[in-house]
């Protein structure tokens, strides 16, 4: 699991806190040395600091600069992690989270694991008893996502398969709370999915264009009840004192306050669909029941 350390120790996991849009993961090692921007900084120089401490860098021309050391976590690795593929912003992660009313002992089943970053949430989420079964028909992320995993202990929480789970599907019969689907056509895994999770189950498919959705909420109207789609738009305002620039005869600017949205906001991302599976749907013959993974 995600470590619960309040100190750095060689062989630990740290995010690297460069700028707001810059932070980097790296494991601490010994005789190594982290290089960016701010500087050269050894491995050595992490240890023993408590996680959110500055570390400095090693002086250059009596120069020197600094980072911070940050410990992993599910909404700083989708900032810092490697994107093998694009990833959802935190807006719609936690409305997901929120939406799959998941919790600890919680079985989900994730196809489009690219990155590991809504992975990892799910895990975090998830933990310590439940289970994550995700699929990539990706061969080279599928085994780049057992190594990240694996790097950071959660291989006990989550089974990885290499899968087109649209022609073949999941491989498993009524076992989820919960499905995730993140797929060019996801309509074509419906009946797939359907058939994963159990009866009440709840879905959700991410998708950046309408188009996607129509196809989509045409095949929730077989087996699933209670489809709505949103869509998260986050608006940041600035709240400060007012300009001293302008002239203001009767008014304290001191006591003055202005308030501003943020002039640079992410506007569209994509289109979260939510459905649940209906409690009574026909029974499924025997020869159309797959085959259960080994756990």
């Amino acid at each position: 699991m995600l470590s619960t350390k309040r100190t750095i120790d060689y062989g630990d996991n740290v995010i690297v806190y460069i700028s707001k849009d810059n932070l980097i993961p790296i494991t601490i090692q010994e005789k190594e040395h982290f290089n960016c921007q701010r500087g050269s900084f050894e491995h050595g120089a992490f240890v023993g600091k408590t996680y959110g401490s500055k570390v400095w860098s090693k002086p250059a021309k009596e120069r020197r600069s600094w980072v911070i050391a940050l410990p992993v976590s599910s909404s700083l690795w989708s900032l810092a992690c490697p994107r093998r593929t694009e990833i959802l912003h935190l807006t719609d992660i936690s409305l997901t989270l929120l939406q799959l009313n998941l919790k600890p002992g919680s079985i989900v089943l994730e196809s489009g694991t690219g990155s590991c970053s809504m992975s990892i949430h799910f895990i975090q989420t998830i933990a310590p008893s439940g289970h994550l079964y995700t699929f990539e028909f990706h061969e080279q992320r599928a085994n780049a996502a057992n190594e990240t995993f694996q790097k950071y202990n959660l291989s006990p929480l989550v089974t990885v398969a290499c899968r087109d789970v649209c022609s073949l599907g999941f491989g498993l019969d009524e076992i989820a709370d919960a499905g995730f689907l993140d797929l060019p056509s996801p309509w074509n895994a419906i009946n797939h999915v359907k058939r994963s999770l159990k009866p009440g189950g709840k879905l959700c498919c991410f998708s950046p264009c309408i188009e996607q959705v129509q196809k989509t909420c045409l095949e929730l109207e077989s087996g699933f009840e209670d489809v709505m789609t949103v869509e998260c738009l986050l608006r940041t305002w600035n709240a400060s004192k007012g300009s001293k620039k302008r002239k203001r005869s009767s008014e304290d600017l001191d006591s003055v306050l202005v308030s501003r949205p943020q002039a640079l906001t992410r506007n569209h991302t994509g289109y979260l669909t939510f459905a649940r599976r209906a409690l009574k749907i026909e029974p499924l013959a025997k020869d159309e029941k797959s085959e259960q993974i080994n756990k």
